[in-house]
């Protein structure tokens, strides 16, 4: 009995150390596994089940590994997929990638997309500035050039390039380069128009939980404080969103706000 024993263990052994060293294969007409897989499963009318959970469930995972996936059944259902920073869902696409609000991305935080998932608009992972004037030039208008309520992009470009102008929150935004937080490092960042500060600020909850609870304990959630936007109002005001009381004003152009940066993607 005990030589039958030895036996058994020995074959299992021999068996496992084949299936480790072979790769392992499912099917069900006894072909080997594919020698550059360490598992190859065959089937003509049955498929694979990777695990099925829900957002929350998802989202309580402890330290998922790079390319974990999971389907998830609520909110935005389908596959996901961990990237090293956020969940991101696989879609039919051709990038194979549909972007989302509150997902780590180009070198900050997603917090608007259109209808395609492919473009939007993306938020520093910090405040690159406080106690920031608009600009040092307080009294004299930048014009209509600078007074768009939604094309940041067009406002910051022509308010650093008002005669004068050495000192303001469009440069500094301009000057960012972000930290790598393992999603690309861009310089190519300018001050929100006060209508992207408005979206910003409507997707405070899902910034805020990406940045709060990511690996680096340099990036922040949007602070209770005024934000400079872009959008000039007249020729000694600008546009600000206060995020604690989440309203917009216009306020001269020397008082001393807060600056977070996007860009476009």
């Amino acid at each position: 009995m005990k030589k039958l024993c030895m036996l058994v263990i020995t074959s299992l052994m021999m068996t496992f150390n084949y299936v480790y060293s072979q790769g392992v294969a499912i099917n069900s007409d006894g072909s080997a596994p594919d020698s550059s897989s360490v598992l190859d499963i065959k089937s003509v009318n049955r498929g694979v089940l990777v695990p099925r959970m829900r957002e929350g469930q998802r989202d309580s995972i402890v330290s998922p590994a790079r390319g974990l996936m999971i389907f998830q059944t609520n909110g935005i259902s389908g596959f996901y997929y961990f990237n090293g920073q956020g969940w991101v869902l696989i879609t039919e696409t051709g990038t194979g990638m549909r972007h989302y609000i509150g997902e780590q991305y180009g070198g900050g935080v997603v917090f608007w997309v259109d209808e395609t998932g492919h473009h939007g608009f993306i938020c520093s992972a910090v405040d690159i500035a406080v106690d920031q004037p608009w600009s040092n030039i307080i009294n004299v208008a930048v014009g209509p050039a600078a007074q768009s309520d939604w094309d940041g992009l067009n406002n910051s470009f022509n308010i650093i390039r008002q005669p004068g102008q050495v000192n303001s929150a469009a440069k500094v935004s301009d000057d960012y380069i972000n930290y790598d937080y393992q999603t690309g490092i861009f310089d190519d960042w300018y001050l929100p128009s006060i209508d992207q500060l408005s979206l910003m600020f409507q997707s405070k909850y899902q910034i805020d939980k990406t940045l709060q609870t990511d690996s680096y304990n340099s990036t922040i959630g949007l602070s209770k404080t005024v934000y400079w936007s872009s959008t000039e109002a007249f020729f000694s005001t600008a546009w600000v969103l206060d995020i604690y009381y989440g309203y917009t004003y216009d306020d001269s152009k020397y008082y001393l706000y807060s600056v977070r940066a996007v860009r476009n993607f």
